[in-house]
């Protein structure tokens, strides 16, 4: 596994390549052990196969001559974080003002407005974002949660209501 210095280090790294190619380094992850996901956003548009491929090409021409990742073999995957991005950082809920989003939480909490019992997963337009919390409205209630007690989040584009769409004939 690649260690905690070499992880800041590569981080950096995609940091500086995604800004050179116009664009902001979202998140970075490993999954199955040996690829390197690497997600990128921009504020002016949405992100293009040309702008994955110009940090795709700038990061594996590093990652070619630097030795961050043990065993040398891996897979780099760009891409945007999605319309159902998840949202780690303080900054990422900014970006996300205004939309549907669902959060997992630590521990049970009440609303500050509205009644409803406590609930450990709250779903509804995030109206506020600061970098200790964020205020979320769902319907008549309003949520104000810390965010050292969101264990998940994630913007929600559409509900799922699970129902297959009717064949057209």
């Amino acid at each position: 596994m690649i260690s905690p210095a070499n992880w800041q280090r590569l981080k950096n790294l995609a940091e500086e390549v995604s800004q050179q190619a116009g664009c902001k380094l979202y998140d970075m992850e490993f999954i199955s052990g040996r690829t390197l996901r690497v997600y990128i956003d921009r504020q002016d548009r949405n992100i293009g196969i040309d702008d994955c491929s110009n940090v795709s090409k700038g990061l594996n021409d590093i990652l070619d001559t630097e030795d961050l990742i043990p065993g040398g073999a891996y897979e780099l995957e760009v891409s945007s974080p999605g319309l159902e991005r998840v949202l780690k950082e303080a900054w990422h809920f900014s970006t996300a003002l205004n939309k549907t989003v669902r959060l997992t939480l630590k521990e049970a909490v009440t609303p500050a407005k509205g009644e409803n019992a406590p609930t450990k997963s709250v779903t509804g337009e995030l109206v506020q974002a600061t970098d200790s919390d964020v205020h979320v409205h769902e319907s008549s209630r309003e949520w104000i949660l810390k965010l050292d007690n969101v264990v998940k989040a994630r913007v929600v584009f559409a509900e799922k209501t699970g129902k297959k769409n009717p064949k057209k004939r």
